[in-house]
């Protein structure tokens, strides 16, 4: 190999390395960007959640009812279930036995009208 062509290699070895450093950090920017935007989309999530289970009143919403109705089926229900845990770990909501006339009903109640 001649000195010519060494210093191609060289150079292309250099720009390599740049373009590395600047993927990474453009993979960290889009890391920082993505998590804030899913914090801010996970509290708005929330609240529409917390609206629909407090519009539900007294007798709350059953999974079944959550699978057939906006905001709810929107979402996967493992995402579902990430936001509904937080709700009640926040003791916003509850999951409990909500009486009728017939038999008990599992449901998400609002804390204030369980």
């Amino acid at each position: 190999m001649d000195m010519f062509e060494e210093r191609i290699i060289e150079l292309v070895g250099q720009n390599l390395s740049m373009l590395h450093q600047l993927v990474s950090l453009l993979e960290k920017r889009n890391k920082k960007q993505t998590y804030l935007l899913e914090e801010i989309k996970s509290e708005e999530v929330r609240q529409e959640f917390l609206t629909a289970i407090r519009k539900a009143g007294n007798q709350g919403l059953t999974e079944r009812e959550m699978n057939r109705q906006s905001p709810f089926r929107r979402y996967p229900l493992e995402d579902r279930n990430i936001i509904l845990n937080m709700l009640i770990d926040d003791e916003e909501i509850k999951y409990c036995h909500i009486e009728t006339k017939g038999r008990k009903r599992m449901a998400y109640a609002a804390v204030s009208f369980t």
